[in-house]
């Protein structure tokens, strides 16, 4: 409520000569300040020569690329609404792309060549959201979480890239978001988020389905997956355990 009163006295502000000084000195267009373009959420390409970012340039936000050295990036994406982010391949061939239709939130995945000449959905679901965890380091799957088996939760998931199957790896009656993979291919981590303030890691065995609490505790304790170390053998977390601000911690899966 606060918000909009202090909207609606700017735009009063605008509209009316609301100060001594504005009779001397010409209002600015209130259009101006509704049509600032943004650029953020850079994913960098495997061999570091190009960047392909999320900006609002066009009006609504689509994945653009640039090349090092070139003055104007490339449009990849033309969707109908704001894309929500990207994220490339390990392979390099190809981008990921997190997007919605006409702004309902009930996101959705689709892959994008590097060169931007085509284009793969990799879910149609408009009834489900999808979030996405992390590319495996060999570039064939995904983790993911989703509400598709029921609305009010989360699951993870792993998606074959070149086959668009999708696998549920871990069920839970919990808001839970997947996490990084472990380079030989037996690791989940995950987050299981209770509220803005209180989450946990659970590590999940991806040959047994098997999930466990790794950081559990009593009051309220933010914690997350980071990476698994490139040999498998530790979990890097990033948790305020014990203290008023956030620092990382190595589980050691042994």
């Amino acid at each position: 409520m606060r918000r909009i009163r202090l909207f609606a006295t700017f735009l009063l502000c605008m509209l009316s000569d609301c100060n001594a000084g504005a009779q001397t000195q010409p209002l600015s267009p209130l259009r101006q300040y509704l049509t600032i373009r943004s650029a953020g959420f850079p994913t960098l390409s495997p061999d570091g020569a190009q960047v392909a970012f999320r900006t609002s340039l066009t009006g609504t936000s689509q994945l653009w690329k640039v090349r090092t050295g070139n003055l104007w990036p490339e449009q990849m994406t033309f969707f109908g609404s704001s894309i929500l982010s990207a994220h490339w391949s390990p392979d390099g061939k190809s981008i990921l792309v997190v997007h919605d239709v006409d702004g309902n939130e009930q996101y959705q995945f689709t892959l994008i060549s590097a060169d931007g000449t085509s284009q793969k959905p990799l879910t149609n679901a408009p009834s489900v959201r999808h979030g996405l965890g992390a590319w495996s380091n060999d570039g064939r799957f995904f983790s993911f979480h989703s509400n598709a088996r029921n609305s009010q939760f989360t699951d993870c998931y792993l998606m074959n890239v070149s086959t668009g199957e999708a696998k549920r790896v871990f069920t839970r009656d919990a808001s839970m978001s997947s996490g990084p993979l472990s380079n030989d291919g037996k690791w989940m981590a995950a987050t299981e988020s209770r509220s803005n303030f209180d989450s946990d890691v659970w590590l999940i065995n991806l040959e047994t389905g098997i999930g466990r609490n790794v950081t559990h505790h009593s009051g309220e304790e933010l914690s997350s997956p980071v990476a698994f170390t490139p040999d498998g053998s530790k979990l890097i977390i990033n948790t305020n355990r014990g203290s008023e601000h956030s620092r990382l911690q190595a589980f050691d899966l042994k």
